[in-house]
């Protein structure tokens, strides 16, 4: 017997997290700055009043978690581009009908579309939706005073320095950095300084591949709080743009050679640290 499962949400609140979730962006690609998105897939999971979604490539995943009622808990896969086209034109409250089939209806238009059966990188998916769980239980609150959050640990290994930055400053850093055009980006965290020797520093830098001589770096110490330990970590991606609803803080996380986390209350990017081959 086929299970129905309704979810009830926000047509805009849904149409803002499928916009965001793709992660759509200028990316570091074949070594030039390309306009990339992750994927064209989410994964859904409907549970106790609240809507996961996920998305991910090899290299980076992230999630969205928004408000939505379902009569039974569920987990679905859909093509993101598919559901915003149906979803456009409709009315504000969506209820979303889960089957062998996806339909949505707002009580006047219905449309009706085939599930995806797996999300292109279905491990990923798994690992962060684990990683959700687990963020559950630690204390990273926007609210909190940085000396109070908790550090992620991640496969058996504690990251060792922690960033709490506002959506604003984080933004007006990576476009600082975007002038450069490389989409490359990077993080010191450095207790002796990088260019005022003997003072503590945290810079986001970019400059063009393989290029010594053309760069951009923002100072972000007095904007920011910070603990932990040194730590550089360089990645690809115009993360800014994920976490522009909101004025809540994010918290970054990092450690050398580990991969990058983002964390603001209702949402989620995990990274690869970008390695550069010469």
């Amino acid at each position: 017997m086929i299970r129905i499962t309704e979810t009830r949400l926000s047509k805009k609140i849904l149409s803002e997290a499928l916009t965001d979730i793709k992660l759509s962006g200028k990316y570091f690609v074949s070594s030039t700055s390309k306009k990339y998105e992750i994927s064209d897939y989410a994964t859904f999971v409907c549970s106790n009043g609240v809507v996961d979604i996920y998305n991910a490539d090899a290299a980076t995943g992230c999630c969205i978690s928004i408000a939505g009622q379902s009569t039974n808990d569920v987990m679905f896969v859909s093509s993101i581009s598919k559901m915003l086209n149906y979803i456009k034109n409709m009315e504000e409250d969506i209820v979303i009908t889960v089957d062998d089939f996806i339909t949505l209806s707002d009580g006047k238009s219905t449309f009706k579309y085939g599930k995806t059966l797996n999300h292109p990188t279905e491990a990923m998916i798994a690992r962060l939706i684990s990683f959700n769980e687990y963020l559950l239980n630690i204390n990273l609150d926007s609210t909190v005073d940085v000396n109070d959050a908790e550090f992620i640990e991640f496969s058996n290994t504690i990251l060792e320095a922690m960033i709490h930055i506002s959506p604003d400053t984080l933004d007006s850093a990576i476009k600082s950095c975007d002038a450069i055009g490389s989409s490359l980006y990077k993080i010191d965290i450095h207790p002796d300084g990088i260019y005022n020797h003997g003072a503590f520093e945290i810079i986001l830098s970019s400059s063009i591949h393989n290029n010594a001589t053309e760069f951009c770096s923002v100072n972000l110490t007095s904007d920011v709080q910070v603990k932990g330990e040194p730590a550089t970590v360089s990645f690809t991606g115009q993360v800014n743009k994920f976490f522009s609803r909101t004025d809540d803080a994010v918290f970054i996380q990092l450690k050398d050679e580990f991969p990058l986390f983002f964390v603001q209350n209702d949402r989620f990017i995990l990274k690869a640290p970008h390695i550069s081959v010469n």
